[in-house]
């Protein structure tokens, strides 16, 4: 109890699912293995070490950006 919580947690940008919503992408909210998907935050745009509030204990530090990997292609090719 003593320790950080250092576990990762992968936000995405809603406006990110309706993009590829609207080429024609079957996606929707944890669907890319997300644990929080944000509205109206340059997600892209934070720099590393950048903290977020999440509801009124969770504060998420970011870290870095996650590369996009094979297994989206098991879900969807493409």
């Amino acid at each position: 109890p003593t320790q950080p919580n250092l576990r990762q947690v992968h936000l995405i940008h809603g406006e990110l699912l309706d993009e590829l919503t609207g080429a024609g992408f079957r996606v929707g909210p944890g669907v890319m293995g997300e644990n929080v998907t944000t509205r109206g935050i340059d997600l892209l745009g934070l720099p590393r070490g950048a903290r977020l509030r999440i509801g009124p204990e969770a504060i998420v530090e970011i870290t870095g950006l996650r590369n996009p990997c094979s297994q989206l292609d098991d879900y969807q090719r493409g």
